[in-house]
């Protein structure tokens, strides 16, 4: 399923802020949240979850309502 990560501006902010508006920037995070949701399907790919993924904090962010 694609992750319409343009749909919410936050995320599109945190990746143009990522990349400092370089394309192969973008490309290299754009590959690390795909795989990282691979990695993690049923976790939500939102704001906090890619925001802590771009900064480093690999650890995702529980889904409300699961532990």
């Amino acid at each position: 399923l694609p992750l319409k990560l343009a749909e919410d501006p936050e995320i599109v902010k945190a990746l143009h802020e990522n990349s400092r508006g370089q394309l192969r920037p973008l490309i290299e995070s754009l590959r690390e949240v795909a795989l990282w949701k691979l990695d993690h399907p049923k976790t939500q790919a939102n704001y906090k979850n890619i925001n802590n993924l771009l900064m480093g904090n690999l650890q995702p962010c529980p889904q409300p309502g699961k532990r």
